[in-house]
């Protein structure tokens, strides 16, 4: 296994460390492998599993997943909508924070424009074995095809940062850096939204990550999606961390 940032993340009352988040991506990236017709060995760590998770991803292609995803993904807009319409404008948050040794919060938030600006950006799909597709648009939103936290079935819908109509969490101004939008369905109904906020700390940084869900989503699913959220930032924080031309 490669060496990994000694990353401290709260998720609910426990502060986890960076071997129990792994744990998790390895077991879901096992499951999708299988689900995509990949295998993997038995002698796999996590690392090897993300690699070819990815290899197999990029070797079917975003327009071959999605097709594959078309029925799921319809399934999964109509429940969307049901949760959207029951819960009206009350969203309920899935957050966590991480602490990161090392390293500066304008560095990752630099990074994020970067691979925003990519039509395809392997980091942004490699993160959490979840992604299906992760990449911007002619317009500027950007597009997402991912399986949230505890649901059964994947969601396909649009951000554009910037956008915080609808979005219910306000900054916090002892966090200067964020990345914050509304989240919206494929016929432009707002569904959620992120705001991920960042501040240095000490000899490092923290980042305070947060999504909105409808108010009536079942809360296992908010409770889950933490270790997603966990998952992507923390591998996100990591390919940051390696890649000094920013």
């Amino acid at each position: 296994m490669s060496e990994h940032l000694d990353l401290r993340t709260r998720i609910g009352r426990e502060t986890v460390d960076r071997r129990a988040v792994l744990a998790w991506e390895a077991g879901r990236a096992r499951r999708v492998l299988r689900q995509l017709g990949g295998r993997a060995r038995p002698t796999d760590d996590v690392d090897e599993l993300r690699e070819r998770l990815l290899a197999l991803k990029e070797d079917i292609g975003p327009a071959e997943l999605e097709r594959r995803l078309t029925g799921r993904l319809r399934a999964s807009t109509l429940v969307s909508r049901a949760l959207t319409a029951g819960s009206g404008p009350a969203r309920a948050a899935s957050s966590i924070r991480i602490r990161v040794p090392g390293g500066r919060a304008t560095h990752l938030v630099d990074w994020f424009g970067t691979q925003f600006a990519l039509p395809s950006s392997p980091a942004m799909l490699a993160a959490c074995p979840d992604h299906y597709l992760i990449g911007d648009e002619p317009d500027g939103r950007q597009k997402v095809i991912e399986t949230t936290g505890g649901s059964p079935l994947p969601a396909r819908f649009r951000i554009r940062y910037g956008d915080l109509t609808g979005l219910r969490m306000t900054a916090d101004p002892s966090y200067p850096l964020q990345m914050a939008g509304v989240a919206r369905d494929d016929a432009g109904t707002p569904i959620g939204g992120v705001r991920h906020q960042f501040r240095d700390v000490g000899d490092g940084f923290e980042a305070w990550l947060t999504v909105e869900f409808p108010r009536l989503t079942p809360g296992h699913m908010i409770r889950r999606h933490r270790w997603h959220l966990a998952c992507e930032f923390g591998n996100w924080i990591e390919f940051a961390a390696r890649d000094t031309s920013q």
